[in-house]
């Protein structure tokens, strides 16, 4: 099971059913879990939904960056008012 995760990341396939289908029921439970406490903590895990639909990994969007050059790379790095 790891290593079909780690070979084939949110398109692996284990015991028949698709991880992003997994991923996507864990965001949906954690969400309404979170949307019940109403503390708005809900928005913190909103990213992470584009990432599952998208199958967009962190480290993919790292190099990404890193192949446009060496200041788009530090301004995705940098925290500002806009990306908060």
């Amino acid at each position: 099971m790891r290593e079909e995760g780690y070979t084939h990341g949110i398109n692996a396939i284990i015991e028949n059913i698709h991880l992003k289908n997994i991923l996507t029921d864990l965001y949906h439970i954690s969400h309404q879990g979170l949307k019940k406490r109403k503390q708005n903590e809900e928005k913190i895990i909103e990213p992470l939904l584009t990432r599952i639909e998208n199958k967009i990994h962190p480290s993919d969007i790292t190099i990404k960056k890193l192949k446009q050059g060496k200041q788009s790379f530090l301004n995705y790095l940098t925290i500002t008012s806009k990306n908060i």
